[in-house]
């Protein structure tokens, strides 16, 4: 199997962080180990240091990724009210399932 293109890289690594971090928020990071992201990912262990120095380094881009999506969310909630603070609140309370 030969090197992959730079934008094929490029895919897998994002492939890579958006799996560590479902795995990351459903487990915990110490209980996700590199394997499981990168089954997750359907790649195997071995190219993990080719995309990153350390699960750590990953933790990191996955936790902005996480939070990136978050703040996207919330972002559309709050412009999708245009009722006041108290549909905005409905709003909250509705997406957190309270």
């Amino acid at each position: 199997m030969g090197r992959s293109s730079k934008l094929q890289a490029g895919a897998n690594r994002a492939l890579i962080v958006e799996k560590a971090s479902e795995l990351f928020r459903a487990r915990g990071i110490a209980e996700v180990s590199v394997l499981d992201i990168m089954q997750a990912a359907g790649m195997t262990s071995g190219g993990f240091y080719k995309h990153f120095a350390s699960k750590e380094a990953l933790a990191a881009e996955a936790a902005r990724l996480a939070f990136d999506q978050s703040r996207q969310h919330w972002d559309s909630i709050a412009s999708d009210c245009t009722q006041g603070v108290n549909a905005l609140l409905t709003s909250f309370l509705n997406a957190v399932g309270a």
